[in-house]
């Protein structure tokens, strides 16, 4: 895409970002065009401040990669990193009860690590191709782990729900899907 079209269609994504804020934390706008959900802004919120508070220096990174959390519909991921506007998009699912609150804040807290880990590789120069895009995704969930380690010694309950594995199966789905596969996830059945 020419810079002119893609510097041209951020400043309209950003526009309708901003028409939907919901909250500020410490300089990162929070989004919701969904509105389904009445946890997603007070769920970010928390899980921001659970980085802040428990791992400072990866919530530095989060602070300088991400400007916006834009809770909206996204086909086939849960969540995305957009360079171009610095939005960390989020399908944001609604906790299944009210005692799973906290775990959801910390799903929150490692979405953000994750999508943090993208922007500093997507700094560094490096694309997210075929060849390279397993050891990013391991990587950012290096990321998450290491943020992790750290909750635990404050949580030890809520780390040990959080640690995960790398399994590169998890993002086959979405690695092998086409243009219109995307599309047609993204508009839903007719």
């Amino acid at each position: 895409m020419p810079r002119f079209i893609e510097a041209f269609w951020n400043r309209g994504f950003l526009c309708f970002q901003r028409h939907a804020e919901v909250a500020r934390f410490e300089g990162i706008a929070l989004a919701d065009i969904r509105e389904t959900s009445s946890h997603f802004r007070n769920t970010y919120l928390a899980a921001l401040k659970l980085v802040r508070d428990h791992d400072p220096l990866r919530f530095a990174r989060v602070q300088r990669h991400i400007q916006w959390i834009f809770n909206c519909h996204l086909p086939l991921v849960m969540a995305e990193y957009d360079a171009g506007t610095r939005t960390c998009r989020v399908n944001f699912e609604e906790p299944p009860n009210e005692a799973d609150l906290q775990l959801w804040i910390g799903f929150g807290a490692c979405t953000l690590i994750h999508e943090t880990t993208h922007a500093i590789v997507h700094a560094h120069g490096i694309r997210y191709v075929p060849e390279l895009r397993a050891r990013i995704e391991r990587v950012c969930v290096t990321e998450e782990n290491r943020f992790v380690a750290k909750l635990a010694h404050a949580q030890p309950e809520l780390a040990a729900k959080l640690h995960r594995e790398f399994n590169e199966s998890e993002w086959h789905e979405v690695w092998k899907a086409s243009r219109w596969q995307v599309f047609a996830a993204s508009v839903g059945p007719c």
